[in-house]
């Protein structure tokens, strides 16, 4: 296989607003991603956003976290010749018998994949995360994962 450099892949945190009835969801997020040079596998893209009781900041994502777990969403875009460039909105209510003012900290992070040989593949940089590894190129800013506390 190709080795393929990833020139530019920018996940940041834009808006975060708790709670907005105004578009019916407890939690909304809008996540600029821009992806360019990514190997041609790479067709979809995802990111997940949760909101927690805890500090996710703390915590790995996927373990403790989950404990004060209040809701979460992931939503798909598509990948075309390697590159995306746009806001993912993320909105989602919090789960039964959960309360959004309860809310103390957010993660969102960024997944890629695509088929190769015929099977789906999941995508990680630099060795980070499970699946295939593609480099990334030299002095490219890499931000997959954004946590931060909500109060």
């Amino acid at each position: 296989m190709k080795i393929y450099a990833m020139l530019v892949m920018l996940l940041l945190l834009f808006i975060v607003a708790l709670p907005d009835t105004s578009q019916g969801e407890d939690f909304n997020f809008t996540v600029p991603v821009t992806l360019a040079n990514l190997p041609p596998e790479v067709t979809q893209g995802y990111v997940r956003c949760l909101v927690s009781r805890l500090n996710l900041v703390s915590y790995e994502t996927g373990s403790a976290g989950n404990a004060g777990l209040l809701g979460e969403r992931e939503v798909s875009f598509p990948i075309s010749a390697g590159r995306y460039s746009g806001a993912v909105e993320v909105s989602f209510n919090a789960g039964p018998n959960k309360r959004p003012t309860e809310a103390r900290s957010y993660a969102c992070m960024l997944r890629l994949a695509g088929i190769m040989n015929g099977a789906p593949q999941g995508f990680a940089p630099n060795g980070r995360g499970s699946g295939l590894n593609f480099p990334t190129a030299a002095g490219s800013q890499l931000v997959d994962d954004i946590r931060a506390m909500l109060r």
